[in-house]
């Protein structure tokens, strides 16, 4: 009878050691309404940039790009952004392996017209950006670095860069 005395008190004392653990993990991903505010999935509708107030805008994507910037509640990131409507496709006839016979364009066009990258995130209200910690990147560049990114929301959008030399327009997908 002690026994199973011990046995139930323990086991009450790891049920909420889990549960007070989980509660941790997400308040500390969505530290505040802001914060909180950010996490869903985000379709891309603009991208672009330029380097200096008057230059001309760059789309690297194209004018109607397409991708997702995820933002999960346990401080994780993925985004996927691909070149619209006119993206490089491959005939899926040449098998999952192609690029291994791929022309030197073939493989310009499918880096160029693909980005993405994975990793968890935090937010800094205060100062109004959000910091993107990058564990793998599809072109390597970013892969390890720390991104901080201006953002503002307002509604169900969301614009990351400054809106002067560089802006990511996204939209809330429900």
């Amino acid at each position: 009878m002690r026994r199973l005395q011990r046995v139930l008190w323990f086991s009450r004392v790891l049920a909420l050691v889990f549960v007070s653990g989980r509660f941790l993990v997400h308040a500390q991903a969505a530290k505040d309404s802001q914060a909180a505010a950010l996490v869903g999935t985000w379709r891309l509708v603009e991208f672009w940039d330029r380097e200096t107030p008057t230059s001309p805008f760059v789309y690297r994507y194209g004018r109607t790009p397409t991708g997702y910037f995820t933002y999960d509640p346990t401080g994780h990131i993925s985004i996927q952004i691909m070149r619209g409507p006119e993206h490089f496709r491959v005939d899926s006839a040449r098998g999952e392996q192609w690029f291994e016979k791929a022309t030197v364009e073939e493989l310009r066009r499918a880096v160029e017209d693909y980005r993405a990258y994975f990793g968890t995130y935090t937010v800094d209200s205060a100062n109004g950006t959000v910091v993107h910690r990058v564990e793998g990147d599809s072109r390597g560049l970013y892969t390890g670095t720390e991104q901080r990114r201006t953002y503002r929301l307002s509604g169900d959008r969301l614009m990351i860069g400054d809106g002067v030399t560089a802006l990511r327009a996204l939209v809330r997908v429900r």
